[in-house]
Parts: C-alpha cells; sequence; structure tokens
C-alpha cells in the first residue's frame, strides 16, 4: 500500500475535547481528513491510535476510526487503477462521512449544514434573511454545475468559479457579491470549528467592497416636512413610526421591538438585537411628543412588516413632496453605472438611520457620541452610514473664505 495513514488530534495537550483527523502521506503529499468525532486528549492513545478504555463507548469511536481507514485505503487503491490523480479533493469526494450526520447516520448535504448553520448563527430576522439569500444562490450554483455540493468542492479553484457565478449569471455587482462571499466565509469557518471541513483555502478568498459609497439619507428639513404632513391614518402611523427611527437611528428590529419600560429618565435603553451592544439614546423633544402621543395614551407604537412598512414610506415620502434626484452608483468588476432615482423611491427603514448619523454629524454633533447612540462597536462601522450632500460641502469650505459669496 502506498499511502500511510494515521490518526492525530488536532490539539493534543487540551482539556476540552478537540477534533480527531486522518493525517495522509502519499508519494511526498500530506493532508489530512476530518473524522467528524471529537476526543478528550486524556482518553487517546497515541501510540496505538485508538481511544482509550477509559471513555465511555470506546470500542463505537475506535470502529469508526478503522472503517474510515479502510474507506480510505480502498478509495486511494480505486483511484490508482483508474490512472486518476490521488488527490485530497478526489478522495474527499468518495467519502460519504464528510457529507453526514456519523451520530445519527442520516445523510447530509452541505446544503442541509447551511441551514443548521443559519438556525444556530442568525438570531435577528433581517440576518437570517441574508444569509438565507446567499443559501438560495448556492442551491442554484450547484444546479447549474449539475453537482451536490461537498465540502471537498470549497477548493483553491472554487472561489472563481463562484464569483464569476455571481457577477455575471446572478449580475450581481460588486457589493452584493462581497457579501455573499462573507457570508459563505463565515459558514466554512463554522464548519471548520465543528469538525466538517479542515481546508483553509476560504480564508483567502476576497470579500470585495465598495468604501466611500454613496448611500441615500433625508436632510433635516426634509424630516420636518415629514413631521408636519397631513396624511390618511394608514400613513400616518408608519410616517410616526418612521420619525421615531429618524430620531434614535434606530434599526427597525429594535424599532419594532420598542416598548414603555425602554424610556427610563429621559433616555432610551435598549439592547440591539444585531450584535447585542447596548444603546442609551437620548430623548429630543421631537421624539419625547410622538413617544407620549402613543405610550401616553397606553397605545402601542405601530406595528408592520418591514416590506410594507419600506412600500408605505416611499409613499409618504413622495406625498410630501421630496423629489430630488439621487445617483446610485455601482460597480461589476471594475466597470461602474450609474443610475438616477427619485428621493422617494430610494426611502426604507434603513435611510432613518443614515440620516440620523448623517444629520448629528453635520449639526457638528461629536462622532464619539453618534457611534455610542448607535451602537456601533468602532467608529469604523460606523463610517459608511457617514454621508454628505453637496451644498453642505459648499458651505462648509466656504468657512475657508474670508469673503462672503
Amino acid at each position: 500500500m502506498s499511502v500511510k495513514l494515521n490518526l492525530n488530534l488536532d490539539k493534543p495537550t487540551s482539556i476540552k475535547p478537540v477534533q480527531v483527523f486522518h493525517s495522509i502521506h502519499y508519494k511526498g503529499s500530506r493532508f489530512r481528513l476530518a473524522t467528524g468525532q471529537s476526543i478528550e486528549p486524556k482518553h487517546w492513545d497515541k501510540d496505538n491510535q485508538e481511544v482509550r478504555r477509559t471513555r465511555t463507548n470506546f470500542g463505537e469511536y475506535n470502529r469508526i476510526f478503522t472503517k474510515q481507514r479502510n474507506t480510505i485505503e480502498k478509495v486511494v487503491l480505486d483511484l490508482e487503477d483508474r490512472k486518476q490523480p490521488v488527490t485530497k479533493e478526489n478522495i474527499c469526494t468518495r467519502l460519504d462521512w464528510l457529507n453526514a450526520a456519523t451520530s445519527t447516520g442520516e445523510g447530509f448535504t452541505v446544503i442541509d449544514y447551511y441551514k443548521k448553520f443559519v438556525s444556530i448563527h442568525c438570531k435577528a430576522e433581517s440576518n437570517a434573511k441574508q444569509y438565507n439569500t446567499t443559501l438560495t444562490h448556492l442551491s442554484k450554483y450547484q444546479e447549474q454545475k449539475k453537482i451536490t455540493l461537498s465540502f471537498a468542492h470549497f477548493d483553491k479553484a472554487f472561489y472563481s468559479l463562484f464569483i464569476d457565478y455571481l457577477l455575471n449569471d446572478a449580475g450581481m455587482f460588486n457589493n452584493a457579491a462581497g457579501n455573499h462571499i462573507k457570508h459563505l466565509k463565515t459558514f466554512l469557518g463554522w464548519a471548520v470549528d465543528q469538525g466538517h471541513i479542515d481546508t483553509i483555502y476560504f480564508k483567502d478568498w476576497k470579500v470585495t467592497h465598495e468604501e466611500n459609497k454613496a448611500v441615500f439619507f433625508l436632510q433635516g428639513h426634509e424630516i420636518e416636512l415629514l413631521a408636519t404632513l397631513e396624511c390618511e391614518p394608514r400613513l400616518q402611523k408608519v410616517r410616526d413610526l418612521f420619525l421615531v427611527a429618524c430620531y434614535t437611528g434606530l434599526r427597525y428590529s429594535d424599532l419594532v421591538s420598542l416598548k414603555p419600560y425602554h424610556l427610563q429618565e429621559g433616555f432610551i435603553l435598549k439592547a440591539a438585537k444585531k450584535g447585542g451592544e447596548d444603546v442609551r439614546i437620548p430623548v429630543i423633544p421631537e421624539l419625547a411628543t410622538l413617544l407620549n402621543n402613543y405610550w401616553g395614551n397606553k397605545k402601542p407604537l405601530p406595528n408592520i412588516s418591514n416590506q410594507k412598512g419600506n412600500n408605505y414610506i416611499k409613499e409618504i415620502v413622495k406625498l410630501a413632496g421630496i423629489n430630488r434626484e439621487f445617483i446610485y452608483k455601482q460597480k461589476k468588476i471594475n466597470n461602474a453605472t450609474e443610475t438616477v432615482y427619485k428621493a422617494y423611491e430610494m426611502a426604507s427603514w434603513h435611510t432613518a438611520r443614515h440620516s440620523f448619523v448623517t444629520n448629528c454629524l453635520q449639526l457638528g454633533i461629536s462622532p464619539e457620541v453618534v457611534r455610542q447612540v448607535v451602537g456601533h462597536a468602532t467608529f469604523k462601522m460606523m463610517r459608511r452610514y457617514i454621508q454628505t450632500d453637496n451644498e453642505f460641502n459648499k458651505t462648509e469650505l466656504m468657512k475657508l473664505s474670508k469673503k462672503t459669496l
């Protein structure tokens, strides 16, 4: 037999359970494959390559390892007979346990593991939605390629193939494609921790992101227009909730879970659903009036779905006569495109958060204060929310001149 197999622990000095790996040596090449099993190092017999009798179910573990070793040897022999390269990728595609739940014997695919990951990792509904969109594209990708994705597919070549699919077949721009790569890298990092995959090729995958990309926001006087707008009851409730977001910078997920007990001594005190950061938001008079109209009369804040609310917000902004144009720029690889939208076409729940951050900074409020209020851990995280408009830039730069133009 031209292949040499050993069993090794991932971290043999650990006091906690660690992954057991097959170390494979074949004609100068070395690589390892996950067994899918974890053992406390104190129960591992290094010399005999097996679990000690001190471990409960030691015999079951050792039978799994023996069966896997025999399977690997048969796969190597088959590859040699077929005169195919004996590579890690070629071996992995033939090993069922890399895509199976070994504890139950139930067949699991990468797609199944991804769904499990989302259920554990994504607590916020909005976060789960983003990761599930990536799942949709993974499913479409494997349909297009006529394959069933296994963890062995995530090799050096996969990144180029998947990016090509996202940009060309799915018609995405750089930022959208970059977000899907980011989600996939997070999933694969989890898969490594779980022992389903031991390759680290994905750590070198580039997440495309356009810095200083213009993001739509409402200017201060436009928010005042919304506050004084006369509109029918169905729109008025959404308008009120949108204004609460403009005065607090809260995300939609935190906005709809806002309760009277969060208001304490002139502050809104709340743990953000995304990231879990505690936010402490001073209540300005306009916000106090709005909240009192509801909570002071023992009425809850309006409750509406994210998507329906976004549609109503566009209708409200249009009704207020806010029709200025906004140039939306996107890149696909190195080619840029520009699309012109009306302000009301761009408006959404997230517009309120962008507006809060930008207007606060334009009014000269300390960036550190704004960062703490919106719950960002670092200023870098908040930077993409910061926008300016041409008139503001002009007014600020005129301060350099001693003349009034």
